[in-house]
């Protein structure tokens, strides 16, 4: 036994409301999803710049124990 009036629409400010706050946090899922693909771009440059500055690193360990042998 169903109640019909239990199925009866939303008043209309809360209907308003509700369409307000969807269409602002889309606006938000928006912005986010932009930043989150600004960060990724970021964070593959930093990446990369991390591995040359690593083999860098290990070139001028390299060439310092060569240099520390041939003393």
């Amino acid at each position: 036994m169903t109640n019909v009036e239990m199925f009866d629409e939303l008043p209309l400010k809360l209907q308003l409301k509700l369409r307000s706050q969807v269409k602002n946090l889309k606006a938000r899922n928006k912005k986010l999803k932009a930043r989150i693909k600004d960060l990724i771009e970021i964070n593959k440059s930093h990446q990369a710049m991390n591995g040359r500055l690593r083999k860098e690193l290990y070139q001028e360990k390299k060439n310092h124990d060569i240099t520390r042998e041939d003393n």
